[in-house]
């Protein structure tokens, strides 16, 4: 299976920012086949929607389940490494670099694991959180 990027070189599947939203009048960030290329990763849009959230600090959401919304305007050329990094941590296989794996998910202790079609391989992911990480320096 071939690495797998954002689709940045097709105009019409690229991250566009859009000036103002409709409801609330602020600055989005719009990935309008985002759910595409999540199942094509075969992830679930809502994770690397909450992975791409913390490591950009910033709210989204997803319209009908394809586009990813992000709130501010966001350069594409970020976005992509975000998602680059959300690729490398919960897709790729650390041992042959394939692409073509499942995240598993231990109930009990809700551990997560990068299971490789290709090799067998089976290697931790760190588990993700909902909600926004703490900015460094701040807390208690």
């Amino acid at each position: 299976m071939a690495a797998i990027a954002p689709p940045t070189t097709q105009e019409e599947a690229a991250p566009m920012v859009c000036a103002d939203h409709p409801d609330e009048g602020r600055g989005f960030t719009i990935w309008p086949d985002f759910g595409s290329l999540c199942a094509a990763m075969k992830r679930s849009p809502a994770h690397a929607l909450t992975f791409m959230s913390r490591e950009l600090d910033t709210d989204s959401h997803l319209h009908a389940g394809e586009r990813a919304c992000f709130h501010g305007d966001i350069l594409p050329s970020v976005l992509e490494q975000s998602f680059q990094h959300y690729v490398f941590t919960y897709v790729t296989c650390k041992r042959c670099s394939s692409n073509n794996t499942w995240l598993t998910c231990t109930r009990s202790a809700g551990y997560q694991f990068v299971q490789c079609v290709d090799c067998g391989a089976k290697t931790a992911s760190p588990r993700l959180e909902r909600g926004r990480r703490q900015p460094v320096g701040e807390g208690a």
